[in-house]
């Protein structure tokens, strides 16, 4: 009897093993049913703390429920203060809830860390252009540049951020080097223009 029970037993099936990473892909990729069931498997299965709260905070921001997503991106950095990405997309998530205060104090923290990221310096640019801070905004667009020469948003940010300052010929060669990168964009296309009005004298300057 003993032995029947235990064979029953081993013709069910394991609840299926889902890491974060592939959560993490499935909404990279904007498959946000399925990783709503990845998710629900994994927290039957036993899942629990940051490998299931790190995803529902990414779901969150893609769903465009961004204070939900910094509530429990905040809640994550009680334990995980140092994390990286966490205190990137804590700055883009702030950002998006207009808390720009917040943004920049993430920003700092998250672009202290030696494995920051060029998203989190690409942000504490865009903060700094808001506060007319050219020195730290050339900084930041600096260090994103580097870490991710070949990202087109990097360039069209530090072209705008010329544009605001009046400074024609340097926007026009950011935002150049960006329409390469990316000639579909619209969004660098359409500041391109403004480069190019203000070069030949039609823009005043700021």
């Amino acid at each position: 009897m003993m032995f029947a029970v235990l064979a029953a037993a081993a013709l069910v099936p394991a609840a299926p093993t889902i890491s974060p990473r592939e959560i993490d892909r499935a909404i990279a990729m904007g498959r946000y049913e399925q990783a709503r069931i990845m998710i629900a498997t994994a927290v039957g299965a036993g899942a629990s703390g940051a490998a299931i709260e790190r995803p529902l905070a990414a779901l969150a921001a893609a769903d465009g429920r961004h204070q939900e997503a910094l509530a429990r991106i905040n809640a994550l950095l009680v334990t995980l203060p140092d994390d990286a990405l966490l205190l990137e997309q804590a700055t883009l998530e702030a950002m998006r809830c207009g808390k720009n205060s917040d943004a920049i104090a993430f920003a700092a923290r998250a672009t202290a860390r030696p494995d920051a990221t060029w998203r989190a310096w690409n942000a504490k640019g865009v903060l700094a252009d808001e506060a007319q801070d050219w020195a730290e905004a050339d900084r930041a667009y600096g260090e994103a540049a580097r870490l991710a020469p070949e990202r087109p948003e990097v360039l069209n940010n530090l072209g705008w951020s010329r544009l605001l300052r009046g400074d024609w010929p340097g926007a026009g060669e950011a935002l150049g080097r960006a329409a390469a990168l990316d000639p579909s964009s619209a969004r660098i296309a359409n500041n391109l223009d403004l480069a190019q009005l203000g070069l030949a004298g039609d823009l005043p300057a700021p």
